[in-house]
């Protein structure tokens, strides 16, 4: 009887052993995602920045879109929409829960990249379209605009996924048959 609370109080122990090895080993790929999400933060930011420096955001205070360079609103678009995916990104991985299996935490740079571009390509049926005036938004439209970009870019998993469903032909709520 002795040898069997024994050996389970060693197989008590190795599991315990065996999760901490496990936190210690989430800690640490995740410590090596912020070191490629961290400088994709700030280099987004500073893009930004830069971009509104050089009144490359000029057409959010124009009264109509349409009348802006189109250039202008599709750079400023592309980058708003990149800075809303590269915060998904962040709050995606400052969120991440202790029971997220560690397959799940193995994110390579060209993955969360992807991912951005992904995000940034989102706002882009948006600015042809408000551009083009097909979607009118209003008086408030290049700023609408820019919300819109942003929450394109943010939600960038949502647009892949309605576009795999448009893609493979079946709604956004039904499993594949």
């Amino acid at each position: 009887d002795a040898n069997k609370n024994g050996e389970a109080v060693v197989r008590v122990m190795e599991v315990l052993d065996q999760a901490s090895q496990n936190r210690q080993h989430k800690i640490e790929l995740l410590r090596e995602q912020a070191i490629w999400i961290v400088p994709l933060l700030v280099a987004t930011v500073a893009l930004v920045v830069a971009w509104a420096h050089c009144n490359g955001f000029a057409w959010v205070f124009a009264p109509k879109v349409e009348q802006t360079s189109f250039a202008l609103v599709l750079f400023g678009g592309l980058l708003i929409g990149l800075l809303g995916s590269v915060m998904s990104v962040v709050f995606q991985l400052s969120n991440r829960d202790q029971g997220t299996a560690i397959t799940g935490l193995r994110s390579h740079f060209i993955i969360v990249a992807l991912r951005a571009a992904v995000g940034a390509s989102a706002s882009l049926p948006l600015v042809f379209l408000v551009h083009a005036g097909i979607i009118d938004l209003g008086s408030t439209a290049p700023k609408m605009l820019v919300v819109a970009c942003f929450l394109a870019g943010f939600t960038e998993r949502w647009f892949v996924d309605r576009l795999t469903s448009i893609a493979t032909g079946r709604s956004a709520g039904k499993a594949p048959e």
